[in-house]
């Protein structure tokens, strides 16, 4: 049950950011789309508001028998001002009136459609016709301008302001108000929409790291327990073996020294010795790993340790490298000493060549580095290998490493494995540098 929900949860955990940056996506380029149909909504919109402006301009001045003055045009424009007009301008032959600033300056007018520029729109137009008057072509009245066929059957138009001959046209320059505020808006919807994506994703990543988190919690709390049960079972039985095991040991080693050599008594003896010597390590490790999370600390010099514990193993055997570490640092001395010479045996054992001890110092944080030259770590090992019990090796028990990382989370550090780019594994520890 608690495996299928650990699948379960790896599985969601796994699952949710790609979910949440596909919605992410999804809520962009629903609000992407929507922004560019507003944008063309907006053109659409300014264009019929360039047009209905228009239209109302000339219904205004349409009721002047003449063309009108610059003050009647400034009249109008603060009258649609609300509306975004600036500039407007009648022209009529070479005669133009206007009123306004412009911002296009003497461009030509437009015609039948819309200049956009300088932040404001263009629009002109040609006035309609208020009505035809009949024209007679044998009363030598000369057309002013080139006679067309609806005239020809209608007679000479009359443009408004009572003038005759080409027709008058007006033009308008405006800010479309309200095509820049539908923009304006589609853009806050857009960004909001952005903000909803990223805080959306943001906080999936977040429930994934909370899953993770709670999957880690659950983990190591499940592997404390059994380390729990495991200490307290190693701990009964280092106990009840350890007495009579120093007892068979103290007995074989009386025989052994009776029996002459060179007998098969004497070979037999002798493993006898051997075995109980074996079986008394690990009665030592198994105590020793239930005492490892208890401490002592105190001050200590971290050279003078690092030191020490190479002088334990052989000396000749290990490349030192010093860097600038503080004089005294809280830890154990004692159990950092067992640490220290647990790697380095293991080091010295599996190394062909030297093996490379590098103490140093950063952010806070003692840094002690132990290279081998040995085979390195087989893939899926670098966290099994510090499990009570898991060793690759027949002689070994299996609690070097496991006593190692209890000891070294007992100072608040950590302890990890990998492989050297060079060959050979690696071991690093990590404590914090407290004083006492």
């Amino acid at each position: 049950m608690r495996r299928s929900i650990r699948r379960g949860t790896r599985s969601i955990e796994r699952a949710l950011p790609v979910l949440a940056l596909g919605m992410a996506t999804a809520l962009v380029a629903n609000q992407a789309v929507a922004y560019l149909g507003v944008r063309r909504a907006a053109a659409l919109t300014a264009r019929g508001h360039a047009q209905s402006l228009l239209e109302s301009f000339a219904s205004e001045l349409g009721s002047i028998d003449r063309l009108p003055t610059e003050d009647e045009l400034t009249e109008l424009i603060s009258r649609y001002q609300d509306e975004g007009l600036r500039f407007a301008a009648v022209r009529h032959r070479d005669e133009v009136v206007q009123a306004g600033e412009t911002r296009f300056g003497s461009a030509e007018w437009p015609v039948d459609r819309v200049q956009e520029g300088h932040g404001l729109l263009r629009a002109a137009m040609r006035l309609s016709a208020l009505r035809f008057e009949p024209v007679d072509d044998e009363s030598g009245v000369q057309w002013p301008l080139p006679r067309r066929p609806e005239w020809r059957r209608r007679g000479r138009p009359v443009w408004p302001f009572g003038v005759r001959g080409p027709p008058p046209r007006i033009l308008v320059e405006f800010d479309p108000v309200l095509a820049r505020t539908l923009e304006r808006e589609a853009r806050t919807t857009l960004a909001l929409g952005g903000v909803a994506a990223t805080l959306f994703l943001a906080l999936a990543l977040a429930f994934r790291r909370v899953l993770r988190h709670r999957a880690e919690l659950a983990a190591r709390t499940e592997h404390e327990r059994r380390l729990a049960v495991l200490g307290e079972m190693s701990g009964v039985l280092a106990h009840e073996i350890r007495n009579p095991l120093a007892s068979l040991k103290g007995h074989a080693q009386l025989l052994l020294e009776r029996v002459p050599d060179g007998s098969p008594e004497r070979a037999n003896a002798d493993r006898v010795v051997r075995e109980a010597v074996r079986l008394e390590r690990l009665t030592s490790d198994l105590l020793d790993f239930i005492r490892s999370g208890r401490l002592d600390l105190r001050s200590a010099d971290p050279h003078a340790l690092v030191r020490d514990a190479i002088e334990a193993v052989d000396a000749s055997r290990v490349v030192l490298r010093l860097g600038d570490v503080p004089e005294e640092v809280a830890l154990d001395p004692e159990r950092m000493h067992q640490v220290l010479v647990n790697l380095l045996r293991n080091a010295v054992q599996v190394s062909e060549g030297f093996v490379d001890v590098t103490l140093g110092s950063r952010a806070g944080w003692l840094e002690i580095e132990v290279r081998d030259r040995g085979p390195g770590i087989a893939t899926g090992q670098r966290e099994r290998i510090f499990q009570p019990f898991h060793t690759t090796r027949m002689k070994g028990t299996g609690l070097g490493l496991a006593v190692a990382r209890h000891i070294v989370e007992a100072h608040g550090g950590e302890i990890s494995a990998g492989n050297h780019p060079g060959g050979g594994a690696v071991f690093r520890i990590r404590i914090p540098e407290g004083k006492r």
